[in-house]
């Protein structure tokens, strides 16, 4: 889901208006390049358009398009704080790159953890939905402005 008409109709058919203060939340995240965004920095963007909204809007707003799984909320660091990507959609095996520094996701081959995938379906006793995984580390943009890794 990558379109503001889709979320709109997705938040109709749950009863939900995409008022202009949802619509800034979900622009600034259609908006970030594939960046995963805590709800402080999607407020400090919002603001920059709709300065009349609150810190609460900007929360509220989050929880009610993750509830409605239109955004993916993750808990990608251990800092404990909550950061908000679309929700693309996919399913079976997700494997995602997150860059510490600038915070961009990106999205690997699910291919890539085929074999770890069918070792835990043969050797555990679960019936397996999905495979999310992130793998943290810099980008190859950040890695050339000499970041390093270790810092983070």
């Amino acid at each position: 889901m990558t379109d503001l008409m889709e979320i709109q109709e997705k938040l109709q058919k749950s009863g939900y208006k995409l008022t202009p203060q949802r619509r800034s939340v979900v622009s600034v995240i259609l908006n970030g390049n594939g960046k995963v965004l805590s709800a402080e920095e999607i407020f400090v963007e919002v603001k920059q358009g709709s300065p009349e909204i609150g810190l609460a809007t900007v929360y509220r707003t989050l929880e009610i398009l993750a509830n409605l799984s239109i955004l993916e909320k993750v808990f990608i660091a251990d800092d404990g704080i909550a950061r908000y990507s679309i929700n693309t959609g996919s399913r079976g095996i997700q494997v995602e790159f997150i860059c510490l520094s600038c915070g961009k996701w990106i999205e690997l081959p699910s291919n890539l953890l085929d074999d770890f995938a069918e070792k835990v379906i043969a050797s555990y006793p679960y019936a397996i939905k999905n495979i999310h995984t992130h793998i943290e580390g810099l980008c190859e943009d950040c890695q050339k402005q000499g970041e390093n890794v270790n810092n983070y």
